[in-house]
């Protein structure tokens, strides 16, 4: 496995997170956008570090939470950021917050990349090759578990949903936990839980990132249909979901067949 493309991405981030961090511990000004969600000096300072060195790493179009392209129908290769996902999470002072960085190639990611600044560590995939977090020293390849009873559900600190539970009901559930950002989607990905629903509003830059690498380590992102999300700038809010390991993939793959 080449780590390389990897590197230039963490490179980009990691002192990135630590001008993120400083502005959290100094101050920072907080915006409504026309959605109603939140947007900071971080936000923005993110998107413009991100726009100014992706570029050298693939020169293509971008598309960013903050900026979304006129066109963006028409593009078929570009970058896809959320510059910071959870972006409440950092307002609220806690390290639950992270970067989104993906690659779509001809209409298909073809990388998915998710820094956690508050932890300097990192979450990586292409596919065929496998899921990856990097350390702060090395990359350790990572793998979604296969229990399908007794499971840990992770859930939205900030984010609930009376139907979330609805759709919980369905599982063998014996635990939960509270997490922010894509980090509940990252930790199926890596072992320490199984099954994350959500049932509010999402965009394609929430979940394309670690979706990939939630698929590269075994498990996958479901729509109530158990049909797997997919990335599309004609459609950029998600439909309802539920992230799974490798062991419910299976069984959500066979009851859609």
């Amino acid at each position: 496995m080449d780590f390389q493309q990897f590197d230039q991405l963490v490179a980009i981030c990691e002192p990135l997170s630590d001008k993120l961090i400083q502005i959290q511990q100094r101050g920072f000004n907080v915006e409504t956008k026309d959605d109603d969600s939140p947007v900071t000096d971080a936000d923005l300072l993110a998107h413009k570090t991100l726009c100014e060195h992706l570029p050298q790493v693939t020169d293509i179009a971008i598309v960013s939470e903050e900026d979304i392209p006129d066109d963006k129908e028409n593009l078929t290769s570009y970058w896809l950021i959320d510059p910071i996902d959870g972006t409440k999470e950092f307002v609220e002072g806690t390290d639950q917050f992270t970067i989104h960085i993906a690659r779509i190639t001809d209409n298909k990611p073809d990388l998915g990349f998710v820094y956690v600044p508050g932890q300097h560590i990192a979450y990586a995939a292409t596919p065929g090759n496998g899921a990856y977090k990097w350390d702060g020293q090395e990359w350790n390849q990572i793998y979604a578990n296969e229990r399908t009873e007794q499971l840990i559900s992770v859930e939205s600190r900030l984010h609930k949903s009376p139907q979330d539970e609805i759709v919980r009901a369905q599982f063998d559930i014996a635990d939960y936990i509270e997490m922010g950002s894509s980090l509940k989607i990252l930790a199926i990905a890596e072992g320490s839980a199984d099954l994350y629903v959500r049932t509010l509003p999402t965009k394609v830059w929430d979940t394309v990132p670690p979706q990939l690498i939630l698929q590269e380590a075994g498990g996958e992102i479901f729509d109530m249909d158990n049909n797997p999300l997919r990335c599309s700038l004609l459609y950029m809010t998600n439909p309802h979901f539920i992230a799974v390991n490798k062991g419910l993939k299976k069984d959500l793959s066979t009851q859609s067949s």
